[in-house]
């Protein structure tokens, strides 16, 4: 299956979103991946980026924090 994106959390109980967004890439490098987080330091807008996520949304978030990525990355 092919998705348009990816909403993925940086914190989850078995395997963290770092770990988990590695994975997706090894399966499929062109893997469009948007870290939805508490975490809004900017470490963890630099780690996101760094390992080929598209963008980040800081959590608490509004439908039109996400419109926007979309809308930036054409994805809809």
């Amino acid at each position: 299956v092919k998705y348009s994106c990816i909403f993925l959390d940086m914190q989850m109980p078995v395997m963290d979103g770092i770990e988990a967004c590695k994975q997706i890439f090894k399966k499929d490098p062109e893997s469009i991946v948007i870290f939805v987080t508490a975490h809004a330091l900017d470490e963890f807008k630099a780690q996101a980026v760094a390992i080929g996520a598209k963008s980040f949304i800081s959590k608490p978030f509004r439908l039109s924090d996400i419109q926007k990525v979309l809308d930036v990355l054409d994805l809809e």
